[in-house]
């Protein structure tokens, strides 16, 4: 009981600061952003530890509406640094420098700070909040006990709720012609749809392993609903990825036939909802796989975009910039403002793939640094080959990771809760196997 009133309580300041913030997006109002972002500050200096973590895990889907304005930085890496200097400060619990984490973090703040003499200070601003998240997420998992993760879960599925809200009233605020594709307040709609994928390889696998988090079943609807309400042909493919994962696993575990069953299920409901002719459904239909037989017929007919609305094209173009600069290849050029053009052509067009733009930002080598960062989480702590563990708790990253192909979004801390929720959930296995054994 004691991780449900502590939700709750987080969950009301939550609330409060999204409003402010949501309202001041969908208002332009930068007043309004500045007086959120304040409240949010003071909340988080006044939060005991736990409740300052909650919150950051609470605005991490729709990270996005944390900014001074609707074209400003985004601030949720000052949330991240708020909680981790909590950490040091009031825990009596040493923090842990892995050289997993350390190594990385000195090479790529080198490479971002001489970039920084030359006028790019973004990449030392993206640099520092990713490892800023890193390290508060190594002290969590080096500390944390049974309740936390619970709460963490529980904080991430709210945060998806109230980013669920804010589509409502963000859909609301845009023309009518527009409103096919649904998209959290000042976000992408392709990366919302990411944020759905997490909560729902998560909720499946607390339906799975029947873990004691709260509302699995309910969650699991939230996402689809949400992820598809955004409209993104990723969100169907890496929701495969996740459902193909636990069907591979249903084969030496019983536990996720049940899961790959229960999508079955949806699936063939949602057929016979399409062929009733279920609004709804249908304009799900025509956003998504509709769209790709239009896109490839388009193609066929000349025209610029094919399946993949046209990232092929990119992918190739600045695949062959890489390997035609060994530079660019080894160490990269910076990810602020990488674009490139061709005879004038496609200018102000990212690569639309994360591990593209990865090595576009930072080369080869900083990518390998920045996965080698990103997993230190998973260092000794992800053990599959537990007695009852299983690989379908690797769905929450490979369906999202998969999704991330498509995006351009390497440092996105969205990619990184994946991992994160990843571990929580298997954390709450582990202690639950172990209690029950």
């Amino acid at each position: 009981m004691k991780y449900r009133v502590t939700v709750s309580q987080t969950a009301l300041n939550a609330i409060l600061v999204y409003i402010c913030l949501s309202t001041a997006a969908l208002s332009d109002s930068a007043i309004l952003h500045i007086v959120g972002i304040l409240a949010l500050v003071v909340i988080l200096i006044a939060s005991n530890l736990n409740e300052s973590i909650l919150l950051a895990v609470i605005f991490t889907p729709n990270l996005a509406i944390v900014t001074l304005s609707n074209t400003g930085i985004g601030l949720i890496g000052l949330v991240y640094l708020i909680a981790f200097f909590k950490c040091l400060i009031i825990s009596k619990s040493k923090f842990r420098a892995r050289p997993m984490i350390i190594v990385p973090f000195v090479y790529l703040s080198l490479v971002s700070l001489t970039r920084a003499a030359y006028g790019n200070i973004y990449d030392v601003f993206v640099i520092c909040e990713v490892f800023i998240v890193i390290f508060t997420w190594n002290y969590i998992f080096d500390n944390a006990g049974q309740d936390l993760y619970k709460q963490i879960y529980c904080a991430y599925s709210f945060g998806c709720v109230l980013m669920m809200i804010g589509m409502l009233f963000n859909s609301l605020a845009i023309s009518s012609s527009e409103l096919s594709r649904r998209m959290a307040i000042l976000d992408d709609a392709n990366f919302t749809s990411m944020a759905y994928i997490i909560l729902f390889a998560s909720s499946l696998l607390a339906y799975s392993y029947k873990l004691e988090v709260e509302h699995p079943v309910v969650n699991i609807i939230i996402s689809l609903i949400g992820g598809a309400a955004t409209g993104s042909r990723g969100f169907l493919v890496s929701l495969g990825v996740v459902v193909l994962v636990f069907a591979l696993a249903g084969v030496i575990n019983k536990k996720e036939r049940k899961a790959t069953l229960l999508f079955g299920l949806i699936i063939i409901i949602v057929s016979i909802l399409y062929f009733m002719g279920v609004e709804y459904v249908v304009d799900l239909y025509n956003n998504t796989i509709g769209r790709t037989i239009n896109l490839s017929n388009s193609y066929s007919s000349g025209e610029f975009m094919d399946v993949t609305s046209g990232r092929m094209f990119l992918w190739k173009y600045y695949s062959n910039n890489i390997l035609n600069n060994r530079n660019i290849l080894l160490f990269g050029r910076g990810f602020h403002n990488y674009y490139l053009s061709q005879n004038g052509g496609y200018f102000g067009m990212s690569a639309h793939n994360s591990y593209i733009a990865s090595i576009i930002g930072v080369g080869l080598i900083g990518t390998v640094m920045l996965f080698i960062s990103y997993f230190s989480l998973w260092k000794d702590r992800l053990l599959v080959k537990h007695q009852k563990g299983s690989i379908s708790f690797i769905s929450v990253f490979s369906g999202t990771a998969v999704g991330y192909f498509l995006l351009d979004g390497i440092l996105d801390l969205r990619l990184i809760m994946s991992i994160v929720m990843t571990l929580v959930m298997y954390r709450i296995y582990q202690y639950e196997s172990i209690r029950t054994s």
